[in-house]
């Protein structure tokens, strides 16, 4: 799958804050030569309220698109943040696990081999027993989706199993136990 560049996202909010920031400014400098012009030309108050109200909103308008890049900056930050506990957890998991991930992995892979899978029915045999769809698969693999339908099959055919939750299912009740009551 692929990952979001965070970096490349940050880089793309702050040319747009850039690009909105000559303009800002500009509206600034035109304002202030507007209302100077106007009180030298002694121009009506109610223009001049108005024209002061224009350029409150305007000014309203920017803080809000800085807020909002401030709020998604710590947005990203968050997700970043949760990325990396997650893989953490993961990383702890797997090392306490590791003996049984082992002998998990081993399994699987003689089973495929009393099977006689070929190396692709192997591959995608082990990404569908991970989750991914056959979509996914077929873009990971850089192949069809109509290539990695008939592997699927195939290995569900040689495996006498149905589908992807039965392939699951064939190395997960290994793992599970029935619970003492």
């Amino acid at each position: 799958m692929p990952k979001f560049n965070f970096h490349l996202h940050d880089i793309k909010v702050k040319r747009l804050l850039k690009s909105i920031l000559i303009p800002a400014i500009s509206i600034l400098i035109l304002f202030l030569i507007d209302i100077s012009l106007d009180i030298h030309e002694e121009i009506a108050p109610k223009h001049l309220i108005i024209e002061f109200l224009i350029y409150v909103v305007t000014i309203y308008i920017g803080y809000i698109f800085y807020r909002f890049y401030k709020l998604e900056k710590k947005t990203i930050k968050d997700v970043q943040r949760n990325i990396s506990e997650t893989n953490t957890e993961i990383k702890y998991w797997q090392n306490q696990n590791k003996t049984l991930i082992d002998g998990l992995s081993k399994k699987i892979h003689e089973e495929f081999k009393q099977w006689q899978l070929t190396l692709a029915e192997t591959d995608v045999a082990l990404l569908i027993i991970k989750g991914f769809s056959l979509e996914e698969i077929a873009g990971l693999r850089g192949t069809s989706e109509r290539t990695i339908r008939d592997q699927a099959a195939s290995v569900y055919h040689k495996a006498k199993l149905r589908n992807r939750v039965e392939l699951s299912a064939y190395f997960l009740e290994e793992l599970l136990s029935p619970m003492d009551r």
